[in-house]
């Protein structure tokens, strides 16, 4: 999806003239696109996000580079878990409940013998 400020004029696209594309496909393809299409009117969607960007940027400017005052109220913390003592919690859970033996090595790797 576009703003209408970022769409260009058909014109100015460069298209091969002779696409190879079978008669068979083109319908296909024509017919896929005509039940897809409806009127499409950019001018109803707002790009948000660049619209607050844009405003960032002016209060910048006109405060000389500095960061303006902070604006309404901060968002309320959400519910973040803290994934390091999560994973430690287990670790330390899981080495009371295992056995307090240290595993040896593997002792059953053959050596290969040199071919003479």
């Amino acid at each position: 999806m576009h703003f209408s400020e970022e769409i260009i004029d058909t014109g100015e696209l460069k298209v091969p003239t002779d696409p190879h594309i079978g008669a068979k496909e083109l319908d296909m393809a024509t017919d896929l696109v005509g039940k897809m299409s409806d009127k499409w009117d950019p001018s109803k969607y707002k790009d948000e996000y660049r619209h607050a960007l844009m405003e960032i940027i002016q209060e910048k400017v006109e405060t000389g580079g500095k960061t303006p005052a902070a604006r309404g109220t901060p968002k309320k913390p959400t519910n973040v878990v803290d994934l390091v003592s999560v994973l430690q919690e287990s670790l330390e859970h899981a080495g009371k409940s295992g056995s307090t033996a240290k595993r040896k090595p593997a002792a059953h790797k053959r050596k290969l013998k040199k071919a003479a």
